[in-house]
């Protein structure tokens, strides 16, 4: 991932992120098309927010060349994105278990 990180910003061209980018960017658009049971909405509204971070994280990085300083502060807010990426696995454990999944 530095290595990548280090050609996006250098101008080596498009990296491992920004595949990654485009995938948080679709999965973002498709929970925006689910139809939703009442009881899942809060958790479904964090995925959103979270994969639509992950898109913006991953886009900055990967046009770090063009933007230095969008692409450095994308950086270094990976080590929270992972923390929150934790966090919402747990929290959808909680749910399944909730509802006996």
């Amino acid at each position: 991932m530095v290595r990548d990180f280090d050609l996006n910003c250098l101008g080596g061209g498009k990296t491992v992120n920004s595949e990654v980018a485009g995938a948080y960017k679709n999965i973002a658009a498709d929970y925006l098309n689910l139809n939703i049971p009442s009881a899942w909405l809060g958790i479904h509204g964090e995925i959103i927010v979270y994969t639509q971070r992950g898109y913006l994280i991953f886009e900055a990085i990967a046009d770090c060349s063009a933007d230095p300083i969008k692409g450095y502060l994308a950086g270094k807010a990976l080590p929270e994105f992972a923390t929150e990426t934790k966090i919402i696995q747990e929290k959808l454990k909680e749910k399944l278990a909730e509802v006996s999944f």
